[in-house]
């Protein structure tokens, strides 16, 4: 009767509009209602049950005399027990659809609905069996009451999100409905709006509806399960009546009132679950579980047993009820682990532990460490009882806490001294134990307190695991003292290895032609003349033993024009030596010269007793007292002018010298060139510093050691 009213003040509003103007027409089989006024032109489908053509495509303007009339609405029952429409499709002009306005139409399959729908009607499809297919387009915010009615061949629905509000009996008698879409907007459902809907097997139902009319969901026999909004206060009478297949209902905290009858007759309900702290904050109708299984059971939240006085009966179980019901024991979870798995293992601890009854909890250290407490998720202390028998109080996370053991570390020494290791150090700690020797002794070895070995190195690292007692063993050091003799002579005695301190006795034996000198080290630093030589280890030491030869050459060299020498020859080992030097008339002896260059001005030279070779040179000089051949223009003339030299330009020019032995000497007797003329007029090139220099001819021919005449010395200068 609402929906007649509504539609009769819209159409009085239109009869009051100025200088309205409504004609009847028929365009392409559709009768309509065109209305002209000053707001525009519009167009109304009216009495249409004949219409023969099976699809209906509402236009969205139709032209008549020329003129464009929007097509916005269908009066009621403009449609009603058409038998030969199958498809419907509105279009997105249409905003108000009238009461029944399609009822009843036996055909009808399938059905579009344009998202501009304002306005529904009552019972707009009621009794269209043999719709399959509801399209609704984004933008209807409700659904009228009883729109779907009886669509006995609907299997699913899907409500678009711009639906909020479901009207009364939307749905009912839905027989072969089995799933429906709810929108996230949808905000309420109305009286019987999925009554009798015998196939539906969920109703996911969004929290932000909040309210169910009554019996929403009668008779509803698949459904098993259901979970209420959350914003929902009022769980209305028969709501969820007689849904035979109905296992489980979540009923929120914020559902304060359950009217009689709500869930009544599902006799297949096992568990209601329930979200209120207090038993006292919901009001409760009559007979709301009435019918409900043998077995069903109620399930209060946790942490809230004392307040619905539940208490554990033990073996026999917990004893409260709820309207009737059992209250079934919540489970809760003890998770104990260890806080380091590398110290230790927990076991006990599970999921489906019953309030207030006893948890062991056992921990086991690993190698090395011990158990300290027990705490909580909090770092609380709990206990240091092992094992633990906790009282469940609610959920629990336990740790079990372990420290490494501390072990003591005793090293000692010998003859030495430790340097590291010493001390009290926790399970696993690397340690390095180190020793220093004593002066003059060396690391043996590291012993434990069984006296077994350990280790030869210092320092050397191990890994405390218990109580330890170590002892670094040491021993005087041993030296490697090695004698090597160099020639003439071999080593009897000190060869081999020495401890610190011992008297070593290096003893050396000469050959039968050869004496013993001295000890020498690898530099070739005089050590000892001593033989035996004794001496204390202290370290490796390599020596040599030194000999000489028991026959000496005693050489002197000298100018033979100048004078000679007596004295010279072979010597034994520490023989007296005379060397004498004379000098010929005009010449004088000036000094001996030794290989090295020291000067010795005694003559004669004497060395008591000779112990090596000896070479000295004599050197002469002219007395003064005869005359000198003249040198001119730095040229040789020797009486007979037979025979001559000169030095000039770096080159010394020999004439008629051809085979002669040329020796040139200083002043001082210091020979600087030998040579032997190849020509009789031979150059020699040779580079001579400024001064005085001898040249003294020597005849192939002449018996060794003889002295040629004065007449064969020349003199010459270079300048």
């Amino acid at each position: 009767m609402k929906r007649k009213i509504a539609w009769a003040v819209l159409c009085l509003s239109c009869a009051f509009r100025m200088e309205a103007e409504t004609v009847a027409v028929t365009i392409n089989g559709l009768n309509y209602n065109l209305i002209s006024d000053n707001a525009g032109r519009t167009a109304v489908l009216i009495d249409n049950q004949d219409y023969e053509k099976p699809v209906l495509t509402v236009l969205a303007e139709v032209v008549s005399g020329g003129r464009k009339h929007i097509v916005t609405g269908i009066e009621p029952q403009a449609f009603t027990s058409n038998k030969h429409i199958k498809s419907v499709i509105f279009s997105r002009t249409l905003t108000t659809v009238g009461d029944r306005a399609f009822a009843y139409c036996d055909s009808l399959t399938s059905i579009t609905i344009a998202g501009t729908v304002e306005n529904f009607g009552h019972s707009v499809f009621e009794g269209c069996t043999s719709v399959k297919s509801v399209t609704i387009t984004d933008g209807v915010k409700s659904l009228g009451e009883r729109t779907f009615y009886g669509f006995k061949a609907l299997t699913s629905i899907t409500i678009p999100g711009s639906v909020e509000r479901l009207g009364n009996n939307v749905f009912q008698e839905c027989e072969s409905l089995a799933s429906v879409a709810f929108p996230n907007n949808l905000k309420s459902i109305g009286t019987q709006a999925f009554a009798g809907c015998r196939s539906l097997t969920a109703a996911d139902l969004p929290n932000g509806v909040t309210s169910i009319g009554e019996a929403a969901f009668f008779d509803c026999d698949l459904l098993t399960s259901i979970i209420l909004p959350d914003n929902m206060a009022i769980l209305e009478e028969d709501v969820f009546r007689s849904c035979n297949s109905l296992k489980s209902i979540t009923v929120k905290k914020r559902t304060t009132v359950l009217e009689s009858f709500a869930l009544a007759y599902c006799p297949n309900l096992q568990d209601i679950y329930i979200e209120w702290a207090e038993p006292d904050e919901v009001a409760v109708g009559d007979r709301v579980f009435y019918g409900a299984s043998a077995d069903c059971r109620v399930h209060i939240p946790k942490g809230t047993e004392d307040q619905y006085r539940w208490y554990d009966n033990g073996d026999d179980g917990p004893t409260a009820t709820w309207l009737g019901l059992p209250l079934t024991a919540n489970h809760y979870t003890v998770a104990a682990s260890a806080s380091d798995p590398a110290a230790g293992s927990v076991t006990g601890g599970r999921d489906n532990y019953i309030l207030y009854r006893k948890a062991e909890l056992t921990a086991t250290p690993a190698t090395g460490y011990s158990f300290v407490e027990w705490t909580d998720a909090d770092s609380n202390s709990l206990s240091t009882d092992n094992p633990y028998l906790l009282t469940v109080t609610g959920d629990a996370t336990v740790q079990a806490s372990f420290a490494a053991k501390s072990y003591p570390v005793s090293l000692s020494a010998v003859n030495g001294r430790i340097t590291s290791g010493n001390g009290i150090f926790t399970h696993g700690t690397e340690i390095t134990a180190s020793a220093d020797a004593a002066y003059g002794y060396r690391l043996v070895k590291w012993t434990d307190a069984n006296g077994d070995s350990i280790s030869a190195e210092s320092p050397f690292t191990f890994i405390v695991t218990g109580i330890t007692s170590l002892q670094a063993h040491f021993a005087k050091s041993n030296y490697n003292i090695n004698l090597i003799a160099s020639g003439n002579g071999i080593i009897t005695s000190g060869n081999g290895i020495h401890a610190h301190d011992a008297t070593v006795k290096a003893e050396a034996s000469a050959d039968r032609d050869s004496h013993f000198i001295k000890w020498t080290n690898a530099s070739g630093e005089k050590i000892s003349a001593d033989n035996p030589y004794l001496f204390t280890a202290t370290s490796d030491t390599v020596l040599f033993a030194c000999f000489g030869e028991n026959e000496y050459v005693v050489k002197t060299t000298f100018n033979p024009l100048l004078g000679w020498t007596e004295g010279v020859g072979i010597y034994a080992y520490e023989e007296e030596v005379v060397l004498t030097a004379y000098a010929h008339p005009g010449f004088q002896f000036i000094e001996w010269i030794t290989a090295d260059g020291l000067h010795i001005s005694v003559n004669p030279y004497r060395e008591a007793k000779i112990k090596g070779d000896i070479a000295m040179t004599v050197v002469f000089e002219a007395d003064g007292k005869a005359p000198l051949p003249p040198v001119v223009s730095n040229e040789i003339l020797p009486a007979g002018e037979e025979a001559r030299a000169y030095y000039a330009d770096g080159t010394l020019h020999l004439v008629n010298l051809e085979g002669y032995i040329l020796s040139v000497r200083t002043i001082t007797g210091r020979e600087v060139l030998q040579f032997k003329a190849g020509s009789a007029d031979e150059y020699y090139p040779v580079a001579l510093p400024s001064g005085i220099y001898i040249l003294t001819p020597t005849s192939p021919n002449l018996p060794a050691g003889s002295r040629p005449p004065f007449r064969e010395i020349g003199k010459f200068v270079v300048r």
